[in-house]
This record gives structure tokens, C-alpha cells and sequence, in this order.
């Protein structure tokens, strides 16, 4: 990792005038208002723009230098180049150390929090150079000693980035009015994570997610006892509470994480449950929550959960790391499956629930078809119709398993109540295999019949 390589932040500052005229006034407090205007618009290049024209005119100004750190930090974080972002990584340092020797006898917990969000980031890259320099001789054996000094260099770096963003983060959660800061909590738990202090992480995972609970129950009861509430003022608390949702999920799947590696599976998907039932899975989450209830043995919800993570995965999500999980997803289906033949522990989980039965008869036949188990596919189709829960593409996709199984009269007969019941489908892919695989179910039988 390079010294520091610092963009030039201002570099036609002008020394500090002991006073301003109007006219510098007045290009000073617009330059401010403009750089306020551009942060929320999230245009950070603009506002280091804007911030550096500001101080020209005043160079002490602490606002513009705040602002001036943090764009360089934000704008950092949108940078994929390892040499752009740490550039302006370490411009975004510069300052913000700059602007605490500003206010010198009184913290600022904006400061603090970003240094430590500068000091994790840094941490993040010497983590990733370490993968990279781990790969490089794993896929090469005459590497396998290269690589030693500039691994214990990074190694050396990350331990002592990792100390000044805790020493920074605890400075931001030591003040009583910021010991719920999200950002703190957050970063200061992945902080534990990263170095192994799992139960440590947990603690301050938890606070924030009790942090959370209480302003979106606060946010709710504003929006619904003030229905007079201006747009514009509704319009914030509406923006406040959306970005709570997305804070929820950053902290329950961080937190999921983190009682895996504590081997408390029940605690883990209980997380998993909450994301899933207020509508925050994001595609791999299903994987977790599969690998959680295989764990305490809910089989038949981790066959279900491992299926969701298949279905969602078509064509969405094409890195090696998921193509590994989907290759495990399918493994661990078949062991569950042989696992759970012969017994009737399928069949009691379908009926317990018979609010959730013709959807997880329905999810079972998908399973079944996946791995090609016509016959299995079928038995719950039967039941299905006998229960009076067959509809629309239900009567597509027994078709399909009955063509599988080369009963093309019968399949014939389900494609074409398919086409007859399933008029919402008209005109879709759907509609057009179904009249495909009638014409191939009609070849197949007078194939047969002219043997």
C-alpha cells in the first residue's frame, strides 16, 4: 500500500482574509449552499468543485471543509478502480484530519464517524490485495513462497487500519446522543466480524437493529397521526422510512452472518424469517435460510428454501461464488430427498399448515420436476385436484410431467384445458409451448401407432 497520494483539494487556496467583503460573502455562503444541494444529489465531483471554490475564498471555513472530506470519501466509494479509490481515499483523510485540527476543542462525531469509515475502507483494500496475492500463487505452484513480504505488508496495514477505524468508531458511540449512530454500529460490528469477534459483533448488531425498531414504530405513528402533513414534510418521513427498511436488511443479514459462525442456527434464521416476512430476501439470503433449517433439521422447509434460491437464480445472478452455491443447492436437494423417502414427513408438513398446503404441494411439484421425478410430481398433482386446488398453469405443468413420462394422451388433454382455463396467458411463452408440445404429444402417438 502506497504513502499517501493526495489529489490537490484546493490548490489555488489564497491565504485567509481577516475579513470578506460582500461580494466574497456572498460567493461564499452560494458555493456552500450549492455544495449542500449537490451532496444530497449525491454529485460528489460537483461538490468538491463547489467546496474547493468556497474555500479559495475562505480557506477555514469548517463547513466547506467538512463537506469537502466527506464527497471525497462518498465519491470514493463509487469507484471499482483500486487506485482511483484509494487516491481519493486518502484526499478524503487529509481533510477530514484538517478539518478536526478546525474544532479542536470539541469533537465532531461526523468527523470521527467518516475517518473510521476511511480507515475500514483502506482495510477492505489491503484485505482484497492479500486474496489476490493468496490466488496468484495458489494458482501457480512455483508461486507457492512468492508473495511473502507484500502479504505480511498488507497484513501489517489492515491490523493497523482496523485499529484507527475502532479508535475512530468508539469515539462516535462514546457520545450519549450518537450511541445509537447506525453507521458506527454498523461498520464497528463488521469491523469484530472481519477479525473474528463474532459474539462481539453480535453486541453491536443488536443495538442497532433495537435502534431501528424504535424510529420506524416512531416514523409510522407520525405518518398516521398527521394526515394533514405537508407534502413536502411527508415526503421526508416517507424517505426516513424507506431507508430504515434498508438498513433492517444490511443489519439482519450481517448479524444472520454472524450467528452461523457462532453455530446458533435458530438465531440465524430467525433473522432470515423477519427479512423474508417483511419482503427483504435478496436471492442468495434463500441459500442461508436453506442452510440454517438443514442445520436444525427442518428439511422439508430447507428443500423449499433451497428451491426458491434455484428458481430466483435463473439468469439473475452469474458469479463463480453463486454458480458454487447453486451446484451445493442442488447436492444438498437430492440428499434431502433420499433422505426423506419412505417416510411421511413431507406429506405431514404439506397438511399442518392448510393455509400453506396447495402452496407447498405446488412448491413441491416444482422440486420434483427439477430433478425429473415425474411420478412423484404427479402424486401431489392427484391430491392437488382432489382437494379442488387445480387451476390455470397447474393443469400446463402437470401436462409437462405427463409428456415426461410419455402419456402423451393425457398430457394433450391438461395442455389443452390449459389453453382453454388459461386465458390470462394468452399470447405468452407459456401459451405458445403449450400448443408446441400438443403438436409434439400428437407426432409422438401417431409414431406410435404406426409401429
Amino acid at each position: 500500500m502506497k504513502a499517501y497520494s493526495i489529489l490537490p483539494i484546493a490548490a489555488c487556496l489564497l491565504l485567509s482574509c481577516s475579513s470578506l467583503s460582500d461580494e466574497e460573502e456572498a460567493s461564499l455562503n452560494q458555493y456552500k449552499l450549492n455544495s449542500k444541494n449537490l451532496f444530497t444529489e449525491r454529485k460528489y465531483q460537483h461538490v468538491i468543485d463547489q467546496c474547493s471554490k468556497g474555500l479559495a475564498i475562505e480557506e477555514d471555513d469548517y463547513s466547506l471543509n467538512l463537506e469537502l472530506g466527506m464527497a471525497y470519501l462518498y465519491h470514493a466509494k463509487t469507484l471499482d478502480n483500486r487506485e482511483r479509490k484509494l487516491e481519493y481515499l486518502y484526499a478524503a483523510l487529509e481533510q477530514l484530519e484538517r478539518t478536526d485540527s478546525l474544532r479542536w476543542f470539541n469533537d465532531d462525531f461526523r468527523v470521527h464517524l467518516c475517518l473510521g469509515m476511511i480507515h475500514y475502507t483502506v482495510a477492505q483494500e489491503y484485505r482484497k490485495q492479500i486474496a489476490e496475492f493468496e490466488r496468484r500463487r495458489a494458482s501457480d505452484p512455483a508461486l507457492e513462497e512468492e508473495f511473502e513480504d507484500e502479504i505480511d505488508e498488507c497484513q501489517k496495514g489492515l491490523e493497523d487500519e482496523v485499529e484507527d477505524a475502532k479508535l475512530h468508531l468508539a469515539r462516535v458511540l462514546a457520545d450519549d446522543r450518537q450511541k445509537d449512530n447506525l453507521d458506527a454500529l454498523l461498520y464497528m460490528g463488521e469491523i469484530h466480524a472481519y477479525t473474528s469477534k463474532h459474539q462481539k459483533a453480535v453486541e453491536y448488531f443488536l443495538p442497532g437493529i433495537e435502534a431501528l425498531d424504535r424510529s420506524t414504530v416512531y416514523l409510522k405513528r407520525r405518518l398516521e397521526s398527521k394526515e394533514s402533513m405537508e407534502r413536502y414534510e411527508r415526503s421526508q418521513f416517507e424517505h426516513l422510512l424507506a431507508r430504515n427498511i434498508m438498513w433492517e436488511k444490511n443489519f439482519r443479514s450481517v448479524l444472520a452472518n454472524e450467528y452461523a459462525r457462532l453455530g446458533d442456527h435458530e438465531k440465524r434464521l430467525e433473522q432470515y424469517r423477519l427479512l423474508e416476512e417483511r419482503d427483504l430476501m435478496e436471492t442468495h439470503f434463500y441459500y442461508n435460510k436453506a442452510l440454517a433449517e438443514e442445520a436444525i433439521d427442518l428439511l422439508p422447509h430447507a428443500l423449499l428454501s433451497y428451491h426458491s434460491f434455484l428458481r430466483k437464480s435463473l439468469g439473475s445472478d452469474t458469479t463463480v461464488e453463486n454458480k458454487k452455491r447453486l451446484d451445493k443447492a442442488s447436492g444438498n436437494m437430492l440428499k434431502i430427498l433420499e433422505q426423506l423417502k419412505g417416510t411421511d414427513i413431507l406429506e405431514t408438513f404439506c397438511i399442518t399448515d392448510t393455509g400453506a398446503e396447495a402452496e407447498r404441494r405446488i412448491a413441491l411439484t416444482s422440486v420434483y420436476f427439477t430433478f425429473r421425478m415425474f411420478d412423484d410430481c404427479l402424486i401431489q398433482f392427484d391430491i392437488l385436484e382432489a382437494r379442488g386446488m387445480m387451476a390455470g398453469d397447474l393443469y400446463f405443468r402437470r401436462g409437462h410431467a405427463l409428456q415426461g413420462l410419455g402419456r402423451w394422451q393425457e398430457a394433450i388433454l391438461d395442455y389443452e384445458r390449459f389453453l382453454k382455463e388459461g386465458r390470462i396467458f394468452q399470447g405468452t411463452a407459456l401459451f405458445e409451448e403449450a400448443t408446441e408440445n400438443i403438436q409434439k404429444c400428437r407426432a409422438a402417438l401417431a409414431e406410435e401407432s404406426s409401429r
